[in-house]
């Protein structure tokens, strides 16, 4: 595993698809919705097909295994568009679900900048979409995220910003914020309000440094609107200040130069990342830039799916 991913010559890394392996996959899985791949089952027994049927896809998948393993992140690049074939692919990291994925929740979902949205007022924006883990509000966030181009920005606007918790740490680190650090670790952050109308709200720490890389659980903005009502859930006045003063450092950090990875994905790049490692975000989009993604969430086999005895090896 490498100790400083961004300080690869390519981070994330790149893993391409063959055009027989893409070709295959829109063959078999091209006509199939993400209704028809919604149980687990039927993800296993689709990626079990796929492995037999379509050239080089068990390579593939072990390499973007291993990429998102080691590196937190990885881009696999020529992948087809369609709700079949993004499903056979991504199940090799988890059990694919329409779980707060979009509203109404949809499999695979699809991002276009539209200011009149209300699905998702965030994601479908033009601003600039700070950096961010995804369902932070859920009691157990999502461990995959995958968001594949369906089409870029004409104008090269709406680049994806990524960075890891172990990078945020030692930015931290380097400026002094020990202390604050200490407080991020402290699993008494509330995470938007509870699911139930009058519940408390998830507490977790923002970043768990225990054992290998650093884990992260962060939304700028849910985060403070939740915090200027902790002390109704038994969070002290002192604990509330500290804990926004250990937030505004991560902010500070944040907008620090050269310490965040900008790209630009093209048609058929698809952004695989560690959601409890990698922050992401996006630079604004300008208008009518025709930008077009399409995003996914997993779970990890274990958790949505004790059955699954699936292996790639």
């Amino acid at each position: 595993m490498l100790a400083d991913p961004h300080g690869t010559a390519q981070w994330p890394p790149r893993i391409r698809m063959a055009t027989d392996t893409a070709t295959g996959l829109e063959r078999r899985f091209g006509a199939m919705t993400g209704e028809d791949l919604t149980p687990p089952a039927a993800q296993r027994e689709a990626l079990a097909e796929a492995l037999a049927t379509v050239p080089g896809l068990g390579a593939l998948q072990r390499d973007l295994v291993a990429g998102v393993r080691d590196h937190g992140a990885a881009v696999l690049t020529g992948m087809p568009l369609n709700d079949g074939s993004l499903i056979a692919v991504s199940s090799c990291l988890g059990v694919v679900t329409a779980e707060d994925n979009g509203f109404p929740c949809r499999m695979v979902w699809d991002i276009r900048e539209d200011p009149q949205a209300s699905e998702d007022p965030h994601a479908q924006q033009r601003d600039r979409f700070d950096l961010h883990t995804d369902s932070t509000f859920s009691a157990r966030p999502h461990d995959t995220i995958g968001m594949v181009c369906a089409e870029p920005a004409a104008d090269g606007s709406g680049r994806s910003l990524l960075l890891t918790a172990d990078r945020l740490v030692r930015a931290l680190r380097a400026a002094g914020h020990e202390g604050e650090l200490a407080r991020l670790g402290r699993p008494d952050f509330p995470f938007g309000p509870g699911r139930v109308a009058g519940t408390a709200p998830h507490r977790a720490a923002v970043l768990s440094l225990v054992g290998g890389p650093a884990r992260v659980r962060y939304r700028f903005d849910l985060l403070h609107r939740a915090l200027d009502r902790s002390t109704a859930h038994g969070l002290t006045d002192g604990e509330v200040r500290s804990a926004l003063a250990a937030i505004a450092a991560v902010e500070g950090v944040l907008a620090g130069p050269g310490l965040v990875t900008s790209l630009l994905l093209e048609r058929g790049d698809y952004l695989l990342l560690d959601n409890s490692r990698v922050l992401h975000g996006r630079t604004a989009v300008t208008a009518s830039a025709g930008r077009h993604l399409r995003r996914l969430k997993l779970r990890d086999h274990a958790a949505a799916d004790p059955t699954s005895s699936l292996s790639l090896s």
